[in-house]
């Protein structure tokens, strides 16, 4: 069955794996409906949804470079709470340690690709609009016709320099 659990953590366990005071766990546990029974006093959790809680579907051993989020702050220009959402939606790894969390530096790296976010062989979406003259609709419809080479980073789509020189070099030969 689906929701049979069959892997359990002590409590002190996920206290050492997770570095969370026993309050914390036993509140979050109760709060997220994390399966757990007690065996001669002692609190057991169900691996698999501490796990998931803990957004741990990678090895946290392999991470490297964690950073807090006043560093993601910095890097990237994002607020905490615009990094709380982003980390939930793109399952960046995280960690607690004593009530200060930390990110996975690479995980969100990769996401973000600050390489090509300061590459100049592409323009943002929004540089387009302005050396053009053109809404987003309508770089839509350019990019799509005359197959520009994107690349999404976060919420910002990058187009190769090159393509939509070459697009609109064909639409000016156009007329358009």
């Amino acid at each position: 069955e689906e929701n049979e659990v069959l892997d359990y953590y002590s409590g002190e366990e996920v206290m050492s794996i997770y570095k969370v005071k026993k309050s914390w766990l036993y509140t979050s546990a109760k709060r997220n409906q994390i399966p757990m029974c007690r065996i001669a006093g002692k609190n057991y959790y169900s691996k698999r949804h501490i796990d998931e809680f803990f957004g741990t579907a990678v090895d946290l051993n392999s991470i490297t470079e964690w950073v807090t989020a006043d560093d993601v702050g910095e890097a990237f220009s994002m607020s905490k709470s615009a990094l709380r959402a982003y980390t939930y939606r793109h399952k960046i790894p995280t960690k607690r340690e004593y009530g200060r969390t930390y990110y996975s530096k690479e995980h969100l790296e990769e996401l973000r690709r600050t390489d090509l976010m300061n590459d100049d062989n592409y323009y943002t979406t929004e540089q387009v609009q302005q050396l053009y003259g053109l809404t987003s609709a309508n770089i839509c419809h350019i990019v799509r016709v005359h197959h520009i080479s994107k690349v999404k980073v976060g919420v910002k789509n990058l187009l190769l320099k090159t393509d939509v020189e070459r697009a609109m070099a064909e639409r000016t030969a156009k007329g358009l």
